[in-house]
Order: structure tokens, then C-alpha cells, then sequence
């Protein structure tokens, strides 16, 4: 863990019912940086906006995620830092679905293989509403960067940017068109743009030039709560990472390409880091006294074990991220075989990639964590099994129980949890269980509470306060933060706090 970074991970975002969420982003270092800004929702982790921010050395740029057109999250920003593309400087930006649509492009080439295949496109806008983000640096230019170069344009000349045209016509692919057949084009399917060439953007050389800060807002209900996001310094350091913003250029890097583009080997190194055996913080809940608590847990590598629809490359966990060849190996050519394909063509199917190739491979699983790895008919989800263990003030265990896979089934004890199932939950403690209604106003609020009908406000006081310790996730790799409002019914009287998770790490 760390408070700057080369990949950050803020474990949430929101629209819904009046939230906004606002971003800070600071290149503490002096060198210019080329950042890729993603931002995935809930569910199963697809890509709903993504787009790239030059910075300055020292620069920082600001931004905020409100509901537009259909409610779906509108970025807009009042900062000069160049982006590409340059018109969210002026117009912002919308987010879209076409991550989990069928249909990859409007038209193929004739006779084309297309591996594409969309199992979670039934499922409406709205899951779009919530979710998390990431930031990634891909490319460093020594101080601000040569003149006449990429990074030079996008620095700073009487108080602003020079040329923000100049730079966005740097990440245009140079590299053949992709045929999507044949191997991603580029050097390491990276598209070939001028700026990742000699004298531009370079591999990452600082291991924590990046420092994010967001902000949940809400002002029809008067609160705002800032959140702590996830660092990771040295995060593919030495790496060059730059790649054009065209299909499918634009699906890289990830969180996972700490190794190189189009690779899922530094997932170990992710793991290794911030691969939690349990999470503990406090909560309060008090109906009389509008007291409520709700907790975020987001699995930002849980997506690469669990959507693996091979021919669909958005996945992923699909054959261009995980053969040992840089941009991928297609189906039915040396080195790539699907087990069980095109025999069963539904998930979960394993890749196997040839053992001569240089990159290792990352299989696809049949299971992640002890569960089905993707439930095909339930809207992405993936059931992590956990144990809960609800402590109250006097730090005596007032409920324990273990969640195992499958649907949410109420325990013996008169207790409920909801067993987180998404890549970012919301978990709503002791606010109703029926219509589970939470502080942040979540669509995939999971419940914590009792399932006898008795409500949290109990005679005995210290039962309205205490601490939560979830564990078991077999290590996964987990980012949140606990969030506590009183509501007294009035913007100018109600109030919230964020509170940062304590984590028990691998490392510890």
C-alpha cells in the first residue's frame, strides 16, 4: 500500500439520486505522464468510459462524474490539461454500454472470423450507474519532454497546454488496421502511435509520481464524503504501456498488464500486494436516530477470473490476453486451443497457450474462490464465499456466519448477509433487509442485519454501534471504505463520514 502511485484504483463512483463523484489527479513527479483513465461498473467489471490525460510535470487535473442523458454517468471537467480525446476539455464525455452489447463493430470484413460473443448484454444502462475506476500511467517523458515532442505540446506555455491538437494526433495508429483475425498490430499491440515512439513517451522510471483523491457528493441530501483510494507504486515500471485510441487499442492497459501490454502475468505481482485475508471497520445503524452504515468492497482483479468469454475481446479473461504471444493468438491457429470449444461454447472455458512462447499464461477458471467462476444467467455475478463476523460496542460477537457459494439464502441464525457477488458491492448494515436500502442509494446494495423483523434499534444502546470483520476471501485482492450518515431529515442539519477499511494482508 502506498499514498502515491503508477496504478490507482478508486473502489467508487456513483450517479444515482442526486451523487456526484469527483476526481483529483496530481503528477507529484517532474516528468510529463501519459495516464489512461477507465472507469468500470459494478457488475462485471466491463469498460463504460476510458480516455487518456497528458500531464505536465507537476501538473494536476480535475474532473467530476454526474448523471446525464438517461442517467448514465456524463464526465466533465474545467481544466486545460490536454486529453484524448481533446473534446472532453469542452464537451466532456458520456459513458457507453458497448462493452456488454453484442455487437463488437457495426460492420466485419467479409469472410472474417470475429470472436465476439456478449453473454451479459441483456442487462439495461442502469448497471452502469455505480462501479469503480482506474488510473493508469503508460508512458514517462523525461522532465517535460523535448521540444517539438508529444509531451512538450501538452505542457504548459503563459498557463496552458501548447498544442492539445498536436498531442491527441499522437495516439493515432500508425500500425495496420486490426482484421480481427490476425494477431492485435503494433509493437506489442500497441498500434504504433507516434507517441510511444523514440523522443516522446518512454517506459515508467518513477514508482509514485501519481496521486488521486475523490469525492462523494450529494447536495439535495447536504453530505459529502471523501474516499481513500488504492496505490500501487512501481506498477509497470520499466514498462512501455502507450497505445493508440482505436479498437482495440483503447482496451489496454489494465490492471493486469503490469508485465506488458496485452499480458495477465503481473496479476500474481497484484495479488501479492493487495490480496486480502480480511477487512474490518465499524458500523452504526439506528432508525430513531437516522444512523446507517454502508461498506464498499471492490475485487479489481476479479474480472480477469471471472469474465471469460474467449471470443469476445472486451472480456477479460478472453484468447487475446491470455495466449503466451504479444496481441493474442485466434482460434483455430498454433498455440491456442479452448477446451471444450466450439463443442461448449458457454462459459467457463479454459485457454491453453503454447509452453515455447515467452509469456506465461493466465487460465481462465472453472472456479474463483471455491465458486462458480461466471454465472452466465445472473447479470455477471460471481459469488466470493465469505465469513462474517458482526461485533457490537462491547466487542462481543453478537452474529457469525459463513456464506458459501450460490444464491443469497438466510442463515439458521437471525442473521442475513449478503455475499458479495460483484467486482464493486455496496453492503447496507442493518437498514432493512427486504427493500435494502443504503446510504449511497446503491442498486446492488447487499443486505447485513437480522431477518427476524426486529430493526436495529434495540433497547440496549451498544447494540446500535460496533465493528464488522469479513474474511475468507481466499486472498483476493480488495479496495472499499465504510461510509456512516445521520440523516435528520435536512440538508443543513444531515451529515457523513468515510472511514478506510483496516485490511489484513498477504504480507502481514
Amino acid at each position: 500500500m502506498a499514498s502515491a502511485g503508477t496504478a490507482v484504483v478508486v473502489p467508487y463512483y456513483t450517479v444515482r439520486e442526486g451523487w456526484q463523484t469527483l476526481i483529483n489527479v496530481t503528477n507529484t513527479s517532474p516528468n510529463a505522464l501519459i495516464v489512461k483513465f477507465r472507469m468500470h461498473e459494478a457488475r462485471n467489471a466491463r469498460d463504460v468510459m476510458h480516455f487518456s490525460i497528458a500531464l505536465a510535470p507537476f501538473d494536476v487535473w480535475t474532473a467530476w462524474i454526474q448523471a446525464g442523458n438517461g442517467d448514465r454517468p456524463f464526465l466533465r471537467t474545467d481544466d486545460s490539461s490536454c486529453t484524448i480525446p481533446q473534446s472532453i476539455r469542452k464537451e466532456g464525455i458520456s459513458s457507453s454500454t458497448q462493452s456488454f452489447e453484442p455487437t463488437l463493430v457495426p460492420e466485419q470484413p467479409p469472410g472474417a472470423q470475429v470472436y465476439r460473443d456478449a453473454p451479459d448484454s441483456a442487462y439495461p444502462a442502469s448497471r452502469i450507474t455505480e462501479g469503480y475506476i482506474e488510473l493508469l500511467v503508460m508512458g514517462e517523458a523525461d522532465g517535460a519532454g523535448t521540444v517539438g515532442s508529444i509531451p512538450w505540446h501538452s505542457g504548459a506555455a503563459d498557463g496552458r497546454p501548447r498544442d492539445c491538437a498536436a498531442v491527441q494526433g499522437g495516439f493515432v495508429a500508425e500500425s495496420a488496421d486490426w482484421d480481427y483475425v490476425s494477431a492485435i498490430p503494433g509493437d506489442s499491440g500497441s498500434g504504433d502511435p507516434a507517441a510511444r515512439g523514440t523522443g516522446h513517451y518512454g517506459p515508467l522510471t518513477t514508482s509514485q509520481p501519481l496521486k488521486v483523491n475523490a469525492t462523494l457528493v450529494n447536495q439535495d441530501e447536504g453530505i459529502a464524503v471523501g474516499i481513500e483510494s488504492l496505490h500501487l507504486a512501481g506498477w509497470g515500471l520499466g514498462r512501455n504501456l502507450v497505445t493508440a485510441t482505436g479498437l482495440p487499442w483503447h482496451l489496454e492497459p489494465t490492471l493486469a498488464s503490469h508485465e506488458g501490454l496485452w499480458s495477465t502475468g503481473g496479476l500474481a505481482a497484484i495479488r501479492e500486494a493487495t490480496g486480502a485475508k480480511a477487512v474490518r471497520n465499524e458500523w452504526a445503524s439506528n432508525p430513531r436516530t437516522g444512523a446507517g452504515t454502508d461498506w464498499v468492497l471492490t475485487f479489481p482483479t476479479k474480472r480477469f477470473d471471472t469474465d471469460e468469454n474467449a471470443r469476445d475481446i472486451r472480456a477479460a479473461c478472453s484468447v487475446w490476453r491470455n495466449s503466451r504471444t504479444a496481441g493474442g493468438v485466434p482460434v483455430g491457429e498454433a498455440g491456442a486451443v479452448f477446451v471444450g470449444w466450439p463443442d461448449a461454447p458457454t462459459s467457463p472455458r479454459r485457454v491453453v497457450a503454447d509452453a515455447a512462447a515467452e509469456r506465461p499464461q493466465h487460465l481462465c477458471p472453472t472456479e474463483f474462490n471455491g465458486c462458480t467462476a461466471f454465472q452466465q444467467s445472473a447479470d455477471g455475478e460471481s459469488v466470493i464465499s465469505a465469513t462474517f463476523e458482526l461485533y457490537d460496542r462491547q466487542t462481543r460477537s453478537e452474529f457469525s456466519v459463513k456464506r458459501a457459494c450460490g444464491p443469497v439464502i438466510l442463515p439458521p441464525q437471525s442473521f442475513r448477509a449478503g455475499n458479495p457477488r460483484y467486482a464493486t458491492n455496496v453492503l447496507a448494515i442493518g437498514y432493512g433487509l427486504d427493500d435494502a436500502s443504503s446510504v449511497l442509494n446503491s442498486a446492488i446494495t447487499l443486505p447485513i442485519g437480522r431477518s427476524d423483523g426486529e430493526e436495529w434499534g434495540w433497547k440496549n444502546a451498544g447494540r446500535r454501534h460496533g465493528w464488522l470483520e469479513i474474511n475468507d476471501f481466499r486472498d483476493a485482492p480488495v479496495a472499499g471504505f465504510a461510509v456512516k450518515k445521520r440523516d435528520f431529515g435536512a440538508p443543513d442539519r444531515n451529515y457523513a463520514q468515510s472511514i478506510p477499511h483496516a485490511y489484513r494482508f498477504l504480507v502481514d
